[in-house]
């Protein structure tokens, strides 16, 4: 229901936009939409990118390297 509301709302705000700011209002629209689409699909291109064996290689390799921080602290 509230999703509704703020559709409706949207669409009456947007009628009474000049166009300037009415073309103003649709390129901010598509940031949000291309934005959305980036961080609904951006984390699961990693997926199953490496195996559990590589996973573990890289794991004690970093915590190997990082044992021993050079330099004053």
């Amino acid at each position: 229901m509230k999703d509704l509301t703020i559709r409706h709302q949207l669409i009456q705000d947007i009628k009474i936009l000049s166009p300037e700011l009415l073309s103003q209002a649709y390129h901010y629209l598509e940031l949000l939409k291309a934005s959305e689409n980036y961080t609904k699909s951006s984390w699961k291109s990693y997926i199953g990118c490496i195996s559990d064996k590589e996973a573990i290689t890289q794991k004690e390799l970093i915590d190997k390297e990082f044992e021993n921080i050079e330099g004053e602290w």
